[in-house]
């Protein structure tokens, strides 16, 4: 989860990583544990049902042992970053992620709150992560519609959300 966070808020890679970017990857290998983790900053998606939130982002990234990836994951983690005028997750720290792809419903599982923080100006930022099978990450690639609702917030991934997924998918090598 550090390393996701590190990524999106563009704070400084640790210095027993070794931290390379491959288009809108970031490869992190860290000597000490022998993994490498995949990052990928996804364009931000289009919130449509709720005023307060006024900004999210979107990633998705995995970890596997070594400098090179030899198999799969069962799953990628999604990860939402939202600002808001007022906390979002602050009565449910584990809200569900249903995912409408061409109106077929997916339960994609639960998110854990992984951050939260309130600024000075009053806004709060709260990080949740959402560990999904690579399956359903797959299903988001190839549908031509998708939303999403992480617990009562409704967002519609835009074409470049897409071909984000698309192009993480490819990049790692897990389209096959």
């Amino acid at each position: 989860m550090k390393t996701f966070i590190a990524v999106v808020f563009a704070l400084s890679v640790p210095a027993a990583c070794c931290a390379q970017q491959v288009g809108r990857l970031d490869l992190t290998y860290d000597r000490f544990k022998d993994e490498t983790t995949v990052t990928s900053a996804i364009e931000p998606p289009r919130v449509t049902n709720n005023p307060h939130v006024l900004d999210m982002l979107f990633g998705a990234y995995f970890t596997y042992p070594g400098r090179e990836v030899k198999s799969a994951p069962d799953k990628v983690t999604l990860a939402f970053t939202v600002t808001s005028q007022e906390g979002q997750f602050t009565a449910d720290r584990n809200p569900s992620l249903i995912i409408l792809a061409n109106q077929k419903r997916i339960f994609a599982g639960h998110a854990e709150r992984a951050r939260s923080k309130v600024l000075s100006n009053g806004l709060v930022i709260e990080t949740l992560a959402a560990g999904v099978p690579l399956s359903i990450v797959k299903e988001i690639d190839s549908a031509e519609i998708i939303e999403m609702q992480l617990g009562e917030i409704e967002f519609q991934l835009t074409t470049a959300n897409r071909d984000s997924v698309k192009e993480f998918l490819t990049k790692t090598k897990l389209t096959n």
